[in-house]
């Protein structure tokens, strides 16, 4: 994996997830000017003519747009997909070794952003491309009168009224998810 002038440590957690692994995407590259997320192409991901299925290709085309807008944020940012448009070009042969879909920025406002990125087989073929509109959430760092830090992901609150790591909270939800400290929520809270 190449990284350059990025925190990569904010991005790698979304290859952990189960739906990255069912269908073999990982990132392969992230800079501020473009992100790569590579897709193994398995049988699981075929359509029943032999082709990686469209609705897969559209997940990684989103899934390798959300790599390049993790680059530009902030704080507690999160981005939510709210439009995309998929072009499929010709098929994505299962018999190919993987695809790359290749993305980058077009413009980030405060709350909204746009993203491109290409789709790629192993011989270079341009297969499909997409464009997408992200909104960008902010949730909020502390609805309570603690001291406003945010807490790490995986703070625990453990009920109604769980205990966070440094004062009691008032909406806890387990150990997942991410909370504050102080008097507040705890624990994702939503």
């Amino acid at each position: 994996m190449n990284q350059t002038d990025v925190d990569f440590e904010r991005i790698q957690h979304l290859q952990d997830g189960a739906y990255w692994r069912h269908i073999h995407m990982y990132i392969i590259e992230v800079s501020e000017e473009r992100a790569v997320v590579r897709m193994d192409i398995e049988p699981e991901v075929l359509q029943i003519y032999g082709n990686v299925h469209g609705g897969v290709l559209a997940s990684l085309i989103d899934s390798s747009m959300s790599v390049m807008l993790h680059t530009t944020l902030e704080g507690t940012e999160q981005p939510v997909t709210s439009q995309m448009n998929v072009y499929y070009l010709q098929a994505a042969r299962g018999e190919r070794a993987y695809l790359d879909a290749v993305a980058t920025l077009i413009k980030r406002g405060g709350r909204l952003a746009v993203c491109r990125a290409d789709v790629y087989d192993d011989e270079g073929t341009l297969v499909a491309y997409g464009t997408g509109e992200f909104y960008i959430r902010r949730p909020p760092r502390s609805e309570g009168t603690g001291d406003g830090a945010t807490a790490k992901s995986g703070a625990a609150g453990t009920g109604p009224t769980g205990t966070g790591p440094t004062g009691t909270g008032t909406t806890g939800t387990g150990t997942t998810g991410t909370g504050t400290t102080g008097t507040g929520t705890t624990g994702t809270g939503e």
